[in-house]
């Protein structure tokens, strides 16, 4: 059984939308609409982990009407870890049904939504964010260590309980 380190790395980019969930076929399926990036994807096989990186070439072509739009499914079957770095963004991600061991976001200010499931004994969480809205919601029966890096920004971590001072 491979395991994958999806690998979506995305250059900072004018306000977009990222929605991320399971349900791929294969390891890695989705779309990507945008009027001004065109998608790279690279994917290396490195003993038995499958890399996959995802990121965007092209410029902003500043201001006017704009789209960049991502809606990316990941293997349900295949443990994960996952890497994002992206500019200003709405990220939503639902990983309810994926066996997510790690999980690092980079964003700017940015609307963050991360629903976790229970397919991982344990999942770790960082996220380093500008002035950002984050909501993070997990099973009870899972073990999560959040490390939260971000600006001014709002969070909802309901239900956690604070373990030490960072």
């Amino acid at each position: 059984r491979r395991r994958s380190h999806p690998d979506s790395a995305l250059p900072a980019c004018p306000p977009g939308s990222m929605r991320i969930s399971g349900g791929a076929s294969g390891l890695v399926s989705g779309k990507w609409e945008s009027n001004f990036f065109t998608p790279v994807i690279e994917s290396v096989l490195e003993g038995n982990v499958q890399r996959v990186a995802l990121r965007g070439e092209g410029s902003w072509r500043g201001p006017g009407r704009h789209r960049n739009d991502l809606d990316l499914k990941i293997s349900d079957e295949v443990p994960s870890q996952l890497e994002i770095e992206t500019g200003a963004v709405s990220l939503d991600m639902d990983l309810t049904g994926v066996p997510a061991q790690s999980l690092k976001i980079s964003t700017g200010a940015s609307s963050v939504r991360l629903t976790l499931g229970d397919k991982a004994t344990s999942t770790s969480v960082l996220l380093r964010a500008g002035a950002s809205s984050i909501n993070i919601a997990l099973p009870r029966t899972v073990g999560a260590r959040l490390i939260l890096s971000s600006g001014l920004s709002s969070k909802n971590l309901s239900d956690f309980q604070q373990v030490g001072e960072r």
